[in-house]
């Protein structure tokens, strides 16, 4: 009993200690630009940010946390035909779950979301609608791995190639029923791989 017990406590002090060593926020609940930008931008190692409301955003946003799931809770990030949502680099993972992401643009690359750099994106259930750019009206992967699943892509544009997606350079991407209805590009409409 005694050799369990201490097997079960030294168990338990290594898992302590290695919870230790990353830096977990709780999940912050959202309703705001300025909040969602605060959480996104916090620096701690894992991020859940809960979206309450709609929200329009007033900026790009750089992810600097390692692991980062939103849950759009149906609601809609809206980039008023001016702002990019996302930029994901330097080996990040991101999760979007039920969330409408909307007029968003960029002059460069990603109207939407700009994934890079050995990043990791997973999108669920999500709806892109009415975002622009010059490569990748929606999404932009670049050396990265995107997966999409069960979303809906509709009136994405790009001025060059890829209405919603742009898969490129040693990127892998995988789509599963996920639907595309009206994205254009000179190349691409729907994905430019």
């Amino acid at each position: 009993m005694d050799v369990q017990e201490k097997t079960v406590e030294q168990k338990s002090n290594k898992i302590t200690r290695e919870e230790k060593n990353t830096k977990k926020a709780e999940a912050h609940n959202v309703e705001t630009y300025r909040e969602l930008y605060d959480a996104l931008t916090s620096g701690d190692d894992e991020v859940t940010v809960n979206i309450k409301n709609n929200i329009t955003i007033n900026g790009s946003i750089d992810i600097s946390s390692r692991y980062v799931t939103i849950n759009g809770e149906a609601n809609t990030i809206n980039g008023a035909n001016q702002y990019q949502f996302l930029n994901i680099s330097s080996g990040n993972t991101v999760i979007i779950n039920n969330l409408t992401i909307t007029n968003c643009t960029s002059t460069g690359n990603g109207g939407a979301i700009y994934n890079y750099w050995g990043s990791n994106l997973s999108v669920n259930n999500t709806q892109f609608t009415g975002n622009h750019a010059e490569t990748g009206g929606a999404i932009y992967n670049y050396y990265s791995n995107l997966t999409v699943t069960g979303t809906q892509f509709t009136d994405n544009h790009a001025t060059n190639d890829g209405g919603a997606i742009e898969n490129y350079m040693y990127s892998n991407l995988t789509v599963t029923d996920t639907q595309f209805t009206d994205n254009h590009a000179t190349l691409g409409g729907a994905i430019e791989n």
